[in-house]
């Protein structure tokens, strides 16, 4: 077990310290080496209605019931292709599999139905994702479009005929009220009503952060939230939008590839090359390979289950498995690096900064409640700082030492 770091978020008024949290973790990782599993490489989880894993992977599709694997490839199981990109189980208890270059497949537990641009109206052969409503619909995303298929009749969506501004479906996500929020590859985010496509949020139209959303999610409080690859973590608040990136947050980057939510309206954020992100009650945990035992950095899926377990799905490491001992959260922060000290507070001319003796100072900068770099200071200039020309107003300062980053509020008052 490895204790893992935690970063708190710039902007609210809270005291943060990026040390060792005590809730403990409990990894367990299923590679090629260990397990049935014939693909390190895996591309999706998804977790069935009895909390059994579907495992989607670049050769074949696992399923995983806590104690037995089971296999399938297109030799011995059927499927349309070998590389798997998603699944999905409806009501009757069909499982549906999209591929990388093969369309789509439906098993219903004897025989294979398979869906192609050859022999059917979907638009593409290559998918992206996959999700079924409450009414059975498949919805099927498409490097050609949007396509949903009620069993009989296929309707395809694309930039030719919709709002759509390219092709490349990314996500597709269910909301509140007949809501779908559709994430597409540079071309914004599409809001539909049942199947009506009513507004495009792009950068020129919107502001939103990123013209490609990766994925998308619903937490448990009704909010949207958004990962992308270049604008990091997004949520759709009123008329605008939030961001968080590694410039004005604890985030590690901004390029982020997959977002689950899970239980206590926590945020799940997988990573391009920097590991898994987990955003709760404004802090945000971080875990890679160096301070924990992901096995990648890449993270591709995510899901947790009902019992607060989180699947993570690798591009190079096989599936992790994380488990908390102790909930995170439900303990307090063990504050080894506390005993800093600001004063006055209120400041007002200058702002003295007194540390803790042992601790190496690399690197020390102040940002604005906005999250603005006000300064960046040299650390042999950073016990006395010159605050005459900042604005009246709260500041967080961050100070990166030897033994981890803290970060603290202070105010200035002139």
């Amino acid at each position: 077990m490895k204790k893992i770091i935690i970063s708190k978020l710039l902007f609210l008024f809270l005291v943060c310290i990026g040390v060792n949290l005590k809730a403990q973790t409990v990894w367990e990782v299923f590679n090629t080496q260990n397990s049935p599993l014939l693909s390190n490489s895996i591309r999706q989880v998804y977790l069935d209605t009895d909390q059994s894993l579907w495992v989607s992977t670049a050769y074949g599709l696992g399923h995983y019931d806590g104690t037995n694997w089971q296999i399938l490839t297109q030799a011995n199981g059927g499927l349309p292709d070998d590389i798997v990109n998603c699944v999905a189980r409806d009501s009757s208890g069909n499982l549906w599999v999209g591929t990388l270059t093969s369309g789509l497949g439906k098993f219903d537990g004897i025989n294979w139905t398979y869906f192609t641009f050859a022999n059917s109206d979907i638009p593409e052969d290559h998918i992206r994702a996959l999700a079924i409503d409450s009414s059975g619909r498949k919805w099927v995303a498409t490097t050609g479009g949007l396509a949903v298929f009620n069993d009989t009749v296929w309707k395809v969506y694309d930039f030719t005929n919709s709002l759509l501004q390219t092709n490349n479906i990314a996500d597709i996500c269910f909301g509140t009220q007949d809501t779908v929020w559709i994430g597409t590859v540079n071309g914004g985010l599409v809001l539909m009503i049942d199947t009506q496509m009513v507004q495009s949020f792009t950068y020129s139209n919107s502001g939103i952060p990123d013209n490609t959303i990766l994925s998308v999610r619903t937490a448990t409080d009704g909010t949207l939230w958004m990962a992308s690859p270049a604008g990091g973590l997004i949520h759709r608040i009123p008329n605008s939008w939030e961001q968080w990136t590694n410039t004005n947050s604890a985030m590690p980057d901004a390029s982020c590839q997959a977002l689950a939510t899970g239980a206590g309206n926590k945020k799940i954020i997988g990573m391009y090359d920097s590991g898994l992100v987990i955003f709760l009650d404004s802090l945000f945990y971080i875990f890679d390979t160096l301070n924990s035992d992901l096995p990648d950095n890449y993270v591709r899926s995510i899901v947790e289950t009902d019992s607060g377990v989180i699947w993570i799905a690798t591009e190079y490491g096989g599936l992790a498995k994380l488990t908390f001992t102790t909930p995170l959260g439900s303990e307090p922060l063990n504050s080894s690096m506390g005993g800093i000290a600001l004063s006055p507070q209120p400041a007002n001319e200058c702002l003295k900064i007194d540390l803790p003796a042992g601790i190496k100072v690399h690197s020390l900068r102040i940002f604005s409640s906005q999250g603005q770099i006000v300064s960046n200071i040299l650390p042999e200039k950073a016990m006395n700082l010159d605050c005459s020309q900042w604005q009246t107003g709260v500041y967080f300062l961050e100070i990166v030492t030897g033994n981890g980053t803290i970060f603290r509020k202070l105010s200035i008052c002139h």
